[in-house]
């Protein structure tokens, strides 16, 4: 206490500091109540927060002659807050990309998947996010999407079908459904896995399996270049869901394509059969007809589609 007492509050906290406390006591002088500020502290032992209450000194006569200060630590609740708020957003981001991605047009998912992979790498102050695909037939895997914050070198096209060994035990468990989080590379046994990180710079890397039909078919991952990170329980959760809706996107392009390739073979069926064949709908109009009939009426199937038979009368 000796240290402090007759000192002013810029030689005990420095200027800047010293100062924003000065304003705080002559505006709780000028309103003659009690006042509350937050403080956030950054220090080597943590982080902290402080509730400081300021509540006027007054004499006999109501005249105000000096402010009393007390600060409380309000770290944990505080905490809780914040982590309450940073959820609810993740969840709602989770949610708007669930929605984003239902009626989306096929021609567009692949710029949804990286404005999404950015979306979500900011939101976690991730520097790198990506899509690997496994192709355990050949004991393979391959970077397929990738996002970059500004400064961060991309490394997609260094990721092409890297043999499977290389990752070491990560496959084995991304096909147990488990996620892998790395807070610190440099703690790793020095092995290959290790070194692929370090070549490409990362401190810290979370991945989260890809999980389609009990099966693996590939993961996310989410790393970190310029400062080490710890991946909370709530955003492996999190990362998680996010995986799961890539999934469900790649389930949506897959039953397209089948759908696709069974219009081509039936088209294909269609054509080569030696009757005539054509589709209406309900008001008679032609949708689609077959070789045979465009030769019947001696026209194309772009000219007979549209019309009806009293247009050809």
């Amino acid at each position: 206490v000796e240290d402090y007492v007759g000192k002013s509050l810029n030689e005990v906290f420095g200027h800047e500091v010293g100062e924003s406390y000065i304003k705080r006591i002559k505006e709780t002088v000028e309103c003659g109540n009690s006042t509350d500020y937050e403080d956030y502290i950054s220090s080597s032992s943590g982080n902290y927060w402080f509730l400081a209450n300021h509540i006027p000194i007054k004499d006999f006569n109501g005249e105000i002659i000096g402010v009393q200060v007390s600060s409380h630590d309000i770290t944990k609740h505080k905490n809780i807050d914040l982590n309450l708020e940073y959820l609810i957003e993740l969840q709602n981001l989770l949610m708007d990309f669930s929605t984003e991605f239902i009626n989306l047009p096929l021609a567009e998912l692949e710029t949804k998947i990286l404005d999404s992979l950015a979306k979500i790498g900011r939101f976690v102050d991730a520097d790198r996010s990506y899509v690997f695909s496994y192709d355990f037939d050949n004991q393979t895997t391959t970077n397929t999407f990738e996002w970059c914050s500004e400064g961060v070198g991309h490394e997609i096209n260094n990721l092409q079908q890297i043999p499977i060994v290389h990752l070491l035990d990560l496959p084995d468990a991304h096909c147990k459904g488990e996620i892998v989080s790395i807070p610190d590379v440099s703690e790793l046994e020095s092995n290959s896995s290790r070194r692929l990180l370090e070549k490409e710079f990362i401190k810290s890397q979370i991945t989260v399996p890809m999980i389609k039909d009990g099966c693996c078919i590939g993961f996310v991952g989410f790393e970190s270049v310029k400062k080490h990170h710890t991946y909370s329980e709530i955003e492996k959760k999190s990362l998680k869901v996010f995986a799961q809706i890539l999934v469900k996107i790649g389930l949506r392009k897959q039953s397209d394509q089948e759908l696709r390739n069974s219009r081509a073979r039936l088209s294909s069926i269609i054509q080569t059969i030696p009757d005539l064949i054509w589709l209406k709908d309900i008001d008679g109009v032609y949708l689609s007809c077959n070789s045979m009939f465009e030769r019947f009426f001696g026209t194309t199937e772009s000219q007979i589609v549209g019309k009806t038979d009293f247009d050809f009368v």
